[in-house]
């Protein structure tokens, strides 16, 4: 009875080794399949790991490009949450798990999301080689070389070349910024003239409107105090006035930023 059970299992172990491909659940598997696993009731499991950081290979050690797992870890660093992730070679990859039929390569989009997601890139500037190599190969038909575009502090405009950058959120005024119209003043004088001014000093007793040498050679008992003498002022010829008027300003530029709500853009380059 031994000898038997062993030949028919020695007989089930050479029939699976040399069989072309293996069916599970199915009498005879498809000839494309290696593994050939049927069920109307059942599903297939993959192994579960727990992921701390999508660029370290661990808890699988030395894994081979295109294994695929299944990550618990909701907060897996580099990752978006458990789901299907798989090795590309580099890091964990997780499997877009939404609809992206209807998004093409190139497409830009505003979101509150603050990390990449399902093939949206984050605009922030980053190394290119810090992206997987599919989406290496997608910035590079997009013009992208070297960096991602860099969106903080940038609004979005179709003028010019794509992937141009430029503008400010400040501006500041110069002369040729004012407008073209005369500002009326007192201008300076360029001949010989003289200034009068009020002195409330003393002059020769009974008279008025007296000059300054008017007082020459008098002694302080032959003068009196005067109210309302005016004097020239001596000249010297043609002379100019600079007449220096602040206008109390500080250079400060304006601020000619719109009224705004912060979101990240992302740009969709695939996985």
């Amino acid at each position: 009875m031994k000898s038997i059970l062993i030949t028919f299992s020695i007989l089930l172990l050479t029939n699976f080794v040399f069989s072309q491909n293996v069916g599970i659940g199915i009498a005879t598997p498809d000839a494309s399949a290696k593994l050939h696993v049927s069920s109307t009731s059942s599903g297939l499991l993959i192994p579960n790991v727990t992921l701390t950081d999508v660029s370290v290979a661990a808890p699988i050690t030395s894994p081979a490009t295109g294994l695929l797992v299944w990550n618990t870890n909701v907060s897996v660093t580099g990752g978006t949450g458990s789901g299907y992730y798989y090795w590309n070679g580099v890091s964990w990859t997780k499997l877009a798990t939404e609809p992206v039929a209807s998004n093409i390569n190139g497409d830009v989009k505003h979101s509150f999301a603050s990390a990449d997601h399902s093939g949206w890139v984050k605009l922030d500037g980053r190394l290119l080689s810090s992206l997987s190599a599919d989406q290496q190969a997608v910035a590079a038909t997009l013009g992208f070389t070297g960096n991602l575009p860099n969106a903080t502090n940038k609004v979005l405009k179709q003028n010019g070349a794509v992937n141009n950058t430029g503008g400010s959120n400040t501006t500041t005024i110069a002369q040729a910024n004012l407008p073209n119209v005369n500002l009326t003043g007192y201008t300076s004088f360029s001949g010989s003239h003289v200034h009068f001014f009020q002195d409330y000093g003393y002059s020769n007793q009974g008279t008025s409107g007296d000059s300054l040498d008017d007082n020459a050679g008098l002694t302080p008992s032959d003068i009196t105090k005067d109210d309302n003498d005016y004097h020239p002022t001596n000249t010297s010829g043609s002379h100019n006035h600079t007449v220096t008027v602040s206008t109390g300003g500080s250079g400060t530029a304006l601020n000619i930023e719109n009224p705004y709500l912060t979101a990240n853009v992302f740009i969709y380059i695939g996985l």
